[in-house]
């Protein structure tokens, strides 16, 4: 008895506790009395300013736009495209501000909550089975057939706020919204790639080059060239990928996956550099670049994972709870695009093996 009333006061704890955390996560502030009220025409000022300011920038920003249109129609220089294409995605993020503020957009303090729910229901359930089960080992077995049970019912109450916590993000009205987003930023980054892969001119275009027999595993070979797109990204360079004799396609990369490019596959330049800071006018200004692996590279630039792109960090923050592995989904989703072959060899290994959706693959490697 002693000990029933000891667990039920171990889990009544714990879940006052969420239930305290729910509360307060979603109560008004307490110090928004009379007495804190902001000046009503010191705002209304401040809004006209601000309102007047915005229109000024507006128009600044149209006669940016037009000056850069205009050098792009007379020479296609890489430079004024990436800063159109900055300019436009800074647009079209303060657009969806304002939109936001007036109808069908959550807010991303909204999202952060939503989620965090989420994450601390699991969290908490995590550390009430740990407990649990490390007491089971100092029970009788009467008493660990009573925590079992506790355990067998506490997880269907867990699965059941979880599924709650999910309706929730289907009838709160944004799930649409949600699509649209993802789907508006997956065709901004993939767009992004595939245009930097293929320039115009492959004789005069800045390039990085990856050789991708680095001494691992398949999968540590994948990330590999996963590392040397996102360099190429960050540097605004196009990525060369030498894969010729590579181990697990001798014929290289292209024979299992799509070419990173269309037409510029060749490392020829007028100057080729060995990796150093980006940031130095010797690096900007030379045509070729050879990228260490990885483990050498040095000086390490601030881009490299966990790192995301800072102009899409907001939209990717508000609708994401890990931006970097959405960032490195579309990374993958473009290095790993299969040729024709490939695609027929899995559709019929899935019907050999009789998968059926879900499919969740694990990689598992040996020391």
């Amino acid at each position: 008895m002693k000990f029933t009333v000891q667990l039920s006061l171990i889990i009544g704890i714990l879940w006052l506790g969420s239930l305290i955390f729910l509360t307060l996560t979603f109560s008004p502030g307490s110090d928004r009395g009379p007495g804190n009220l902001p000046d009503l025409k010191q705002i209304s000022e401040n809004l006209n300013r601000v309102g007047y300011q915005t229109e000024e920038l507006k128009k600044y920003t149209k006669e940016l736009r037009d000056i850069l249109e205009l050098q792009l129609k007379k020479d296609d220089n890489p430079d004024s495209r990436i800063l159109l294409d900055k300019l436009e995605v800074k647009e079209e993020n303060e657009e969806r501000a304002i939109r936001s503020t007036q109808c069908g957009e959550p807010s991303r303090e909204y999202e952060h909550i939503r989620r965090k729910i989420d994450n601390g229901v699991v969290e908490l359930w995590y550390y009430m089975t740990a407990q649990l089960n490390k007491l089971k080992g100092k029970l009788e077995p009467e008493q660990k057939k009573e925590v079992e049970r506790i355990l067998e019912n506490g997880g269907h109450q867990k699965r059941s706020i979880i599924t709650d916590v999910f309706n929730l993000s289907q009838y709160d009205g944004y799930e649409d919204w949600r699509k649209e987003e993802f789907r508006d930023l997956k065709n901004i980054v993939q767009g992004r790639l595939h245009y930097l892969q293929n320039p115009k001119d492959c004789n005069s275009a800045k390039k990085i080059v990856c050789n991708l027999n680095k001494g691992c595993g398949y999968g540590c070979q994948v990330h590999h060239v996963a590392y040397c797109m996102i360099v190429a990204y960050a540097t605004q360079r196009t990525l060369i990928l030498e894969s010729k004799g590579w181990r697990y396609a001798r014929g290289g990369w292209e024979t299992v996956f799509q070419p990173l490019s269309e037409g510029c596959t060749t490392r020829s330049g007028e100057e080729t550099i060995r990796w150093q800071d980006p940031q130095k006018q010797s690096f900007q200004e030379a045509q070729v670049v050879e990228l260490p692996i990885v483990d050498g590279l040095h000086p390490r630039p601030h881009f490299l994972p966990l790192a995301i792109p800072e102009d899409l960090s907001q939209r990717l923050l508000r609708l994401h709870g890990d931006p970097f592995v959405w960032w490195m989904g579309q990374i993958m989703k473009f290095i790993m695009r299969p040729q024709k072959d490939l695609i027929t060899e899995l559709e019929e290994a899935k019907k050999r093996l009789g998968f059926e959706n879900p499919i969740v693959g694990d990689s598992c490697e040996k020391d």
